[in-house]
């Protein structure tokens, strides 16, 4: 098995390590929380902004068009 195949199967739970972060994990990291403090930003103010985005982003057919296959593959290795 190539690395790329093993790469494919790894679940989307798997440690972060294996896999790039979620919005979720990176806002719950020390650091981030550290640093954000100190900018003044609020955690649930700035999850609701990328939420916003990520919405507007779904609703572009150009991403929907790239995420929609990446999503059915991803359901279909779980």
């Amino acid at each position: 098995m190539s690395s790329s195949e093993s790469e494919r199967r790894i679940p989307a739970r798997s440690p972060w390590w294996r896999r790039e972060p979620s919005i979720s994990e990176i806002l719950a990291e020390p650091i981030v929380r550290a640093v954000m403090q100190a900018d003044g930003v609020e955690p649930e103010e700035l999850a609701a902004i990328l939420y916003r985005a990520r919405q507007r982003l779904l609703k572009s057919k150009t991403v929907r068009q790239r995420v929609e296959p990446l999503r059915s593959r991803l359901k279909n290795e779980n």
